[in-house]
């Protein structure tokens, strides 16, 4: 089995920023520091606060279908796989 050792995992998620990620596919509106709010990616019908991204934790949640995680499930959520968003991420790490 090939398993993706955790320290590259970790330097991918470290290296980004999940919000400069996610407004590459979303039109985000910050609602205070470091809350940003917009339309879910993953829902063709939801309104302008059914998604949010909190800077600080790194971390994106969808109220539609209650989803959540970081940078790497936001890209499996777009349809990657977990080694190809990986690979996304650490292409994008600055």
């Amino acid at each position: 089995m090939n398993r993706t050792p955790s320290t590259r995992v970790e330097k991918a998620l470290q290296g980004v920023s999940l919000l400069e990620i996610v407004q590459d596919f979303v039109d985000l509106v910050e609602d205070e520091p470091g809350l940003w709010w917009g339309v879910s990616p993953h829902h063709e019908d939801s309104g302008p606060d059914d998604f949010v991204v909190l800077e600080k934790d790194q971390i994106w949640e969808c109220h539609v279908c209650q989803s959540y995680g970081d940078a790497i499930g936001f890209m499996m959520n777009r349809g990657l796989p977990f080694i190809e968003a990986l690979e996304y991420l650490e292409r994008r790490i600055k």
